[in-house]
């Protein structure tokens, strides 16, 4: 079972939010709610405080699970000789 990070940056003074954002792939629901919690702390600081402070800045996260497909082939089709 595999799960996709999505964030969302948003600006608790503007009440508005930008697209989320697909972060990564992870094997498990473990990895992806550590890394959600590592890289929004990690965009807190690329921000940094003073626009951090100004626009009240937060960041929400969700692992999304992926549903692995397995593709089955068509059958080959019969040729008459």
């Amino acid at each position: 079972m595999k799960f996709i990070l999505i964030m969302t940056v948003c600006s608790s003074i503007y009440q508005t939010c930008i697209n989320p954002i697909q972060m990564g792939e992870y094997n498990n629901w473990d990895s992806c709610a550590r890394q959600g919690y590592a890289k929004s702390i990690e965009l807190l600081d690329e921000l940094g405080s003073e626009k951090v402070e100004q626009q009240r800045t937060y960041i929400s996260f969700l692992c999304r699970e992926v549903k692995e497909k397995i593709i089955v082939p068509k059958p080959k089709p019969k040729i008459n000789a």
